[in-house]
């Protein structure tokens, strides 16, 4: 038993990871889909996706949201970035840091 324990701490400890840094993604490309949109700016994309993960996980994990203009080639695009820090075990200890971005097309302003 004494084997099995630290496995399936492991195994839950990750998928909870994994169920974090899914549903950060899925925010930061929200966010920047909204961002994206002609006339809207990048500080709507941050607070949508700030909102998203405040809704979905813990507020602390929308404390370091960034939106910023790029370029895929010649193709401008928005892209909204959240960093986050995961704890070892749970929500509690020391983590590691990571970050995720989600990307869109950048539409351009109609007249």
């Amino acid at each position: 038993m004494m084997m099995f324990l630290p496995i399936i701490v492991g195994i839950v400890q990750f998928g909870l990871f994994l169920h974090v840094r899914n549903t950060m993604v899925a925010c930061a490309g929200e966010g920047a889909r909204t961002a994206a949109n002609s006339g809207v700016g990048l500080a709507a994309g941050e607070q949508v996706t700030t909102q998203c993960i405040v809704s979905a996980l813990n507020p602390r994990f929308a404390e370091r949201v960034t939106a910023r203009p790029g370029r895929v080639g010649s193709q401008p695009i928005v892209v909204v970035e959240a960093r986050g820090n995961m704890p070892a075990l749970g929500y509690f200890g020391p983590g590691i840091d990571f970050s995720v971005h989600g990307r869109a097309v950048d539409e351009p302003e109609v007249p």
